[in-house]
């Protein structure tokens, strides 16, 4: 409106007052120009000491002459302005941009999951620093072109089988637990997170992302032990007591000539008996919260022990049968396994109430898969049914799942159950994250 304004001027003025028209349209172009951030100063200095001489020049020259290079005064001035503005803005958007980078940089800095992106190629496009808290590793280069060699040997297969998944299902994350070897040497529990992002222009290759677990791992494991030993040490030594004076007090009366009937023996015979069980309970928890012998021993020799405190606490017949050899599959593997069997056996002996339970463990097929089946004579239940407060079966589907595996549950009223499991042994059975909804 200024710049409008002093054009008006300019047109009514006479000869005489020419150059103060000028002088005031000058005005015009410079005030808005100084208006300019600091570090634009000298630019529009320039810009407005040219079109001030201009303006000067031309005054005393005829009206003629000099409206050309008023005009151009007037479009010098508006092309400042306006490369000031745009000038203004870019320098704002770059400040915004460069402080959101600072930000995001000091996030992958101290956050705690390490980020990887893989190229097509399987080259390695982008490693965040947490690589080096985590793995010890500043970046790649010392970690050579074998990731799979930085996988504990029992989680191998864990990861074929984890990028078999990834590569079936693209856009979907799949996750496991695993051990990967640190620079100093050790193995770390991490939970590592896979998904293909290929298709995405904006991302263009796999992102996998992981932190460090071993501290949970090893809180859990020594939650377990703790309680393992309380029991052991308080309630299992108590019920041990029990049984030795239950067993004297059935001596003694005996000896006493008193009536095997008589309120008195059977009352004793009843605590000697509840004693009996409740020693073969506790023995039986302490083994699942702390089952040795699938370190020490293998998986066979765990599911054996099993087996006979399981037979013990409620007097059925469990019979394993299995190859003398180790079944080929990882620890972390066998203990999933080993939690599915246990399930199947204890409900075929509390709510089954069967007289023989048979646990078959094997490997067949090409390429070989591992089978566990447990078969019982029982009194059956409908495979379909719901159970409320019951979450054994699910939790069976749950652990199949996570192994890659597949579940056959066989049942009826009155007909016994069969719970089939198959693995591949070929991957060792990799424990891998399902979608929801799958068993």
């Amino acid at each position: 409106m200024l710049l409008l304004a002093c054009s008006t001027l300019v047109v009514l003025a006479g000869d005489e007052d020419a150059q103060a028209a000028w002088t005031w349209m000058t005005l015009a172009v410079a005030v808005p120009a100084f208006h300019g951030r600091p570090p634009l100063a000298s630019l529009y200095v320039a810009l407005i000491t040219a079109t001030t001489t201009t303006v000067l020049a031309a005054a005393s020259a005829p009206w003629s002459v000099a409206a050309p290079a008023a005009a151009a005064v007037l479009l010098v001035g508006a092309l400042a302005t306006g490369l000031a503005d745009g000038l203004r803005a870019a320098e704002g958007a770059s400040a915004v941009l460069q402080s959101r980078e600072r930000r995001f940089g000091a996030l992958l800095r101290d956050a705690a999951e390490v980020i990887v992106l893989v190229g097509p190629d399987r080259e390695v496009q982008f490693v965040s620093p947490a690589l080096g808290r985590v793995l010890g590793h500043a970046d790649t280069t010392g970690m050579g072109d074998d990731w799979l060699g930085l996988v504990h040997p029992d989680d191998r297969a864990t990861v074929l089988q984890l990028a078999r998944r990834v590569r079936a299902m693209p856009g979907t994350p799949v996750s496991a637990e695993l051990r990967a070897r640190h620079a100093d040497g050790r193995h770390v529990w991490i939970h590592l997170r896979v998904v293909d992002l290929t298709a995405n222009p904006d991302v263009g290759g796999i992102v996998l992302s992981f932190h460090d677990i071993s501290d949970q791992k090893d809180a859990a494991s020594e939650e377990r032990l703790r309680i393992s030993r309380d029991l052991h040490d308080s309630v299992s030594q108590a019920l041990f007591s029990m049984t030795l004076q239950s067993r004297a007090a059935q001596l003694q009366l005996e000896r006493a000539g008193l009536d095997p009937q008589s309120p008195a023996r059977r009352t004793v015979t009843d605590v000697a008996d509840l004693a009996r069980g409740a020693l073969a309970e506790i023995r039986a928890l302490i083994f699942e919260l702390r089952p040795r012998a699938l370190v020490e021993e293998g998986f066979v020799s765990a599911v054996r022990k099993h087996a006979a405190a399981v037979g013990s606490r409620h007097r059925v017949a469990v019979v394993v049968e299995a190859p003398a050899e180790r079944i080929p599959v990882g620890e972390a593997v066998e203990e999933h396994l080993f939690r599915v069997i246990q399930e199947a056996v204890g409900n075929a002996a509390r709510h089954a109430h069967a007289e023989r339970i048979t646990v078959d463990i094997a490997t067949a097929g090409e390429p070989p898969w591992v089978t566990v089946t447990v078969q019982d004579d029982g009194r059956g239940f409908d495979p379909a049914a719901r159970f409320d407060g019951h979450f054994g079966l699910e939790t069976m589907r749950e652990r199949v799942a996570v192994l890659g595996g597949q579940l056959r549950i066989d049942s009826a009223p009155g007909a016994g159950t069969t719970v089939a499991v198959a693995i591949p042994a070929e991957t060792g059975g990799a424990l891998v994250t399902p979608a929801r909804g799958s068993a």
